[in-house]
Order: structure tokens, then C-alpha cells, then sequence
């Protein structure tokens, strides 16, 4: 049986952004990592073991490392399908380093955004499976 990667990394090429979307780019799943290869978009997080139909209520996130290069903005949100958006940090341009743990729901997923940047940006995202959802 396969396992989901429990580690996506994102890279941003040179003046593009992180834009809160998925990657374009197909991804490599190798050594536990998805890693995304260089796109002009990026930023939305999402672990295959997350989804309403899942067996887990609930995912933990980590730790997240971004290098947000020169950005004039960054921010890193917390996405609700269908609820609010909630930001997390606006740590600004440099590298961002957060050790959870964070509990979020299903539905729920990290965002990045970024404004002005002009350098190649990088993220890493390391989550895991959270609380199991009870039989019903």
C-alpha cells in the first residue's frame, strides 16, 4: 500500500509569486516528499489524507519553512472551504520557520501570498494525519 507524502515542497520561479493557488507543475513523490517543480504559481497545500470522505477528521501541520525571498508582502493563511480565511503570520520578506503543531480541520488548508517579490521563493509544508473520525 502506498503511503500520501507527509512532506510538499514548493518552488517559485524569479519573479512570480506565490499566489495561494496549487501548482501547475506535476509533481515527484519520492522518500516521502511531493516536490513541485519550479512554476510560476503556488502557495495552496493540500495532503492527500485530507478530505470530507477521509478517515481523518482532522490533520496536523508541523512545521512550515518558507523562503520568502525579497517579497514586499508575505502572508501565511489558513483557508476554510466555504469559511474565512484566517491569517497565521505576515512575517514579511526573508525566511519564515513555524514549528507546530496546528490542528486543522479537513476542509482546512495552508496558504501562501506574496507581493513584489522579485528572488525565487521557496516553501516546505510538513503535515500528518490528525484525529480519526469516529464510525458512525
Amino acid at each position: 500500500m502506498a503511503t500520501a507524502p507527509g512532506i510538499i515542497e514548493q518552488l517559485i520561479n524569479a519573479g512570480s509569486q506565490f499566489d495561494g493557488q496549487l501548482p501547475s507543475t506535476t509533481p515527484v513523490d519520492a522518500d516521502g516528499i511531493r516536490k513541485f517543480p519550479t512554476d510560476t504559481q503556488g502557495g495552496k497545500f493540500s495532503f492527500d489524507f485530507v478530505s470530507q470522505a477521509g478517515s481523518f477528521e482532522s490533520y496536523v501541520i508541523d512545521q512550515i519553512l518558507v523562503d520568502f525571498g525579497d517579497a514586499a508582502t508575505a502572508v501565511v493563511n489558513i483557508l476554510t472551504a466555504g469559511g474565512p480565511t484566517v491569517q497565521l503570520a505576515a512575517p514579511g520578506a526573508g525566511t519564515y520557520l513555524f514549528t507546530g503543531p496546528l490542528q486543522l480541520g479537513w476542509d482546512q488548508q495552508i496558504q501562501l501570498v506574496t507581493t513584489g517579490a522579485t528572488a525565487a521563493l521557496s516553501a516546505r509544508v510538513i503535515g500528518r494525519p490528525g484525529r480519526v473520525r469516529p464510525a458512525t
